[in-house]
């Protein structure tokens, strides 16, 4: 059936941070074949990024997306990354990441 893996960041995002970023999702796109679609972003009024990426409901895809997004928090420390897992039987509550780990 499926699942649908949200992610965001909390503040603007710089030109240069925006570049490092789409460069990692590029290569974890290119090397992993999710079940439905590629890791996306985009932007909001403001300058912050949102996406989402749909996945089967095995662990494994969902771990490799949250590695992407752990791999774009480390290098972009600066940035607070948020991410929900729809199909998760947890609280239902944003993860939160910031310089490559959970806080």
């Amino acid at each position: 059936m499926g699942r649908t893996l949200h992610y965001r960041v909390k503040e603007a995002v710089t030109a240069e941070e925006f570049e490092r970023i789409l460069k990692i999702a590029d290569r974890h796109n290119a090397r992993h074949r999710w079940a439905y679609e590629n890791i996306k972003l985009w932007r909001e009024t403001g300058g912050a990024l949102w996406g989402f990426t749909k996945v089967n409901d095995s662990a494994r895809d969902r771990k490799l997306v949250i590695r992407a997004i752990k791999e774009i928090s480390k290098t972009t420390p600066r940035l607070t990354w948020l991410f929900f897992d729809e199909g998760w039987l947890g609280k239902g509550e944003w993860a939160t990441f910031k310089g490559g780990k959970q806080v």
